[in-house]
């Protein structure tokens, strides 16, 4: 499977900003089902780090089940973390159990002027 609205990598981004990541799933090239599947998004500054000691996790919204289409939205307040290089990984569990990282990457999270 594939996270077909990325090219692979996420744009650095502003601390403190809210940021929208829309994923459709598909596999050689079709729609994949994702009805009942959950999305999560983790955002680590060290990857020995377990996964609940992320600086930024966020499960997602399915927004279209049968035709692949999901949501992850964090808010200014998830973005307000120390400025740094961040691991990150989109995370899809299907009903049955299967998990499959649709995204994965390093993203800069910036300062800005005005706190």
């Amino acid at each position: 499977m594939t996270c077909a609205s990325s090219s692979g990598n996420i744009s650095d981004f502003y601390r403190g900003t809210t940021k929208t990541y829309a994923i459709t799933v598909e596999k050689d090239g079709s729609p994949v089902d994702i009805t009942g599947a959950s999305i999560v998004a983790t955002f680590k500054s060290d990857l020995s780090l377990a996964d609940i000691d992320a600086e930024i996790q966020k499960a997602g919204v399915i927004l279209d089940g049968p035709n692949g289409s999901a949501q992850v939205t964090l808010e200014a307040t998830d973005t307000q973390v120390e400025p740094g290089t961040y691991h990150y990984d989109f995370v899809l569990t299907e009903v049955g159990g299967e998990v499959t990282v649709l995204l994965a990457g390093e993203v800069a999270i910036l300062d800005h002027a005005n706190d």
